[in-house]
């Protein structure tokens, strides 16, 4: 049973960014409340001192009702002040001739009370106090605009900072929502798929976000791994008709040396001229085989050679290799009658391996030779920047497109009975493609039925640069 994914690792980053912008605002709030208390009680204390002051210093003059005197004493206070008789008449004020007396709640620890204090920009107190025997009614309070002003302000600070902390946190959330958590599904469901081997589907590549790279590199990476797998299904392939066409190569000459064998010993006295017969065959098949090893043997020789970094390689004359190949096969360019013009401009050396370079072109002379039934060959080589091109052409029957695409390939063969009846392998131009290769070259056919097969080579001089 699968388990079900668990997505919370998203939504971790946007969560605790909220946590700490609450308790951040928390804490700000907390200690906003906190200094607005004690610089209220500071304030109401401060109040209550010069209160207490102006009465000693005006103690006198209230005595003897000299409340004019009093009025004017009020001017020069910092403090709000508005003194009233026992029947709550209007003696003497700072504030407003019109001033009545009313009771004021004392002040109280309280969250609320602080902020409409703040709010009303005033620390107030009402009481009564009573002086040289009369009792007289006080209305009082002190401005606190600036202080007020900042605590307003803070407030509000700390309401903005939590709005944009919340909005900061909203849209990060739909931000790791749309632009993480969706592609993050997606992707997921896509790598699942690949681990399953399912390749059929394309892997999901956000437009933008965080996990682009990520998504690249998994698109990169199944897309390298879906060419392996094609890779090894061939390879595999490959090896079953390597199998199957190595065991009837071999097969079938051994049931002719087996079948001769068995005819020699039965009839050897009595039948000379049958076990004449026979050691043509055991002969011809014996050559059979022989060339089929040697191939074989040549082939994963020049397989090894393309995995070593230091192939000790040497300069020669590219002119000489190709005289050499054409003289190995007069023997055979006599016996099927057909001319080789030889078309040479100027000597080229290129660096590489003389007896597998001289191989190639003699393989594909043969082939030529043994297939094309065409009357002459041209090979022509020249010079062409820093690459020497060899171009061997035939005028023989060709072959069709379809075939053009495999000539190279092992085993493969455009008419397997005709090839079979003379001596084909279908190893000599799979052959001579890894030999090109090996020297950092290229090779390529250009035919057509009844048109006759043009090959091109393409190999570094020894003076091509790499780099």
């Amino acid at each position: 049973m699968t388990k079900k994914p668990d997505y919370r690792f998203v939504y971790i980053i946007p969560v605790l960014i909220g946590i700490t912008v609450v308790a951040c605002v928390a804490l700000l709030m907390f200690q906003m409340f906190a200094f607005t208390h004690s610089y209220l009680r500071e304030e109401q204390f401060e109040l209550r001192e010069k209160v207490e002051d102006f009465i000693h210093d005006n103690y006198n003059l209230i005595t003897h009702r000299k409340y004019s005197e009093v009025d004017k004493s009020l001017k020069n206070l910092s403090i709000r002040i508005s003194i009233f008789d026992e029947n709550k008449k209007l003696l003497a004020s700072n504030i407003d001739k019109n001033d009545k007396y009313v009771e004021v709640e004392p002040f109280r620890d309280d969250i609320i009370y602080h902020i409409n204090a703040v709010n009303a920009k005033r620390v107030k107190e009402s009481g009564s106090v009573t002086i040289a025997g009369r009792v007289y009614y006080l209305k009082t309070y002190m401005p606190i605009d600036e202080m007020a002003d900042l605590l307003n302000r803070s407030e509000r600070n700390i309401l903005i900072t939590f709005l944009t902390g919340s909005l900061i946190v909203i849209i990060l959330s739909l931000y790791l929502f749309y632009q993480v958590r969706n592609p993050f599904i997606n992707l997921q469901q896509s790598a699942v798929k690949i681990s399953n081997g399912d390749f059929s589907n394309e892997i999901f590549v956000p437009n933008g976000g965080p996990l682009v790279q990520l998504s690249l590199a998994i698109y990169k990476m199944a897309k390298k791994l879906k060419s392996q797998i094609e890779d090894l299904r061939k390879t595999e392939d490959f090896r079953k008709s390597f199998i199957e066409d190595i065991s009837h190569e071999i097969k079938t000459p051994l049931t002719g040396i087996l079948s001769s064998i068995g005819i020699m010993r039965e009839f050897k006295d009595k039948y000379p001229e049958q076990v004449n017969k026979c050691v043509n065959i055991l002969d011809n098949n014996a050559n059979r085989l022989n060339n089929l090893v040697q191939q074989i043997l040549s082939l994963a020789q020049i397989e090894d050679l393309s995995m070593l970094e230091n192939k000790n390689f040497i300069k020669f004359d590219l002119k000489t290799t190709l005289e050499n190949s054409v003289i190995s096969c007069n023997s055979m360019l006599q016996n099927a009658n057909m001319k080789v013009n030889l078309d040479i401009a100027e000597p080229v050396e290129i660096m590489g391996d003389i007896v597998l370079i001289e191989q190639a072109i003699t393989n594909l002379i043969v082939n030529a030779v043994k297939y094309s039934k065409s009357s002459q060959i041209d090979i022509k080589m020249s010079h062409v920047g820093d690459m020497a091109v060899i171009v061997i052409k035939d005028y023989g029957v060709g072959i069709s497109p379809n075939d053009v695409d495999h000539i190279f390939d092992r085993f493969y063969r455009v008419d397997k009975a005709r090839s079979r009846e003379l001596g084909g392998s279908g190893l000599g131009l799979a052959i001579v493609k890894n030999i090109v290769l090996l020297h950092n070259g290229t090779i390529e056919l250009d035919s057509s039925v009844n048109k006759g097969c043009t090959f091109t080579l393409t190999l570094p001089t020894a003076d091509f640069n790499y780099n």
